[in-house]
């Protein structure tokens, strides 16, 4: 799969469906558009390293849903509770 013959909908799709691989969130955790980012931020089954490489995306909801994930480690929240976003940082600190 790469971001250039799937389409945005097909992308959004992957990222949304519980039974995605990790393989493949982890790519869709490099695509072009935020909205896929925060669909795999959302996902249940995003492995914490994918979570890592997000905590440091650009859109602050993106950051806020990594702190807020259950399989988020404590090195990702302890970069998190120093955000720049103060919901950012209030995510970290209750995880």
């Amino acid at each position: 799969m790469t971001n250039t013959t799937t389409s945005l909908s097909g992308r959004l799709h992957l990222a949304l469906t519980r039974v995605t691989p990790a393989a493949t969130l982890a790519v869709l955790a490099g695509d072009s558009d935020s909205a896929v980012r925060e669909a795999v931020a959302r996902h249940p089954s995003t492995p914490a390293a994918t979570l890592a490489q997000l905590a440091e995306d650009r859109p602050v909801v993106v950051r806020r849903l990594v702190a807020d994930h259950p399989s988020t480690t404590a090195d990702t929240l302890a970069l998190l509770a120093t955000d720049r976003e103060e919901i950012v940082r209030v995510a970290a600190a209750r995880s």
